[in-house]
């Protein structure tokens, strides 16, 4: 290429230009932004169900892993270790909330 014969970077087409998309999503304001009687929906409910699920969910996996690794092959790794002991801490934290 001959440098004195660049004329900028190659023009992108329209169909891919999603800069005028992009900026719009990023000067977001949200609709009730200034309202004094907005009142927030309250999803602390629903936030809850899912840490307990992912906590029951966490639990039954570990617990399958322990008794392949048991019943299965044998003995336990240092590796199954840590995941169990991870597991009872994450366990923990979560009913700590």
């Amino acid at each position: 290429m001959d440098p004195t014969t660049y004329t900028g970077p190659p023009k992108v087409p329209e169909v891919f230009n999603v800069m005028p998309q992009l900026g719009r999503a990023l000067n977001y304001t949200h609709p009730h932004y200034g309202d004094p009687n907005y009142v927030p929906e309250n999803i602390g409910g629903k936030l809850f169900g899912l840490s307990i699920g992912t906590m029951v969910l966490t639990g039954i996996i570990v617990l399958l892993r322990l008794f392949a690794r048991i019943f299965l092959v044998w003995g336990l790794g240092s590796d199954d270790w840590v995941i169990a002991v991870a597991a009872v801490r994450d366990i923990d934290k979560t009913e700590g909330n």
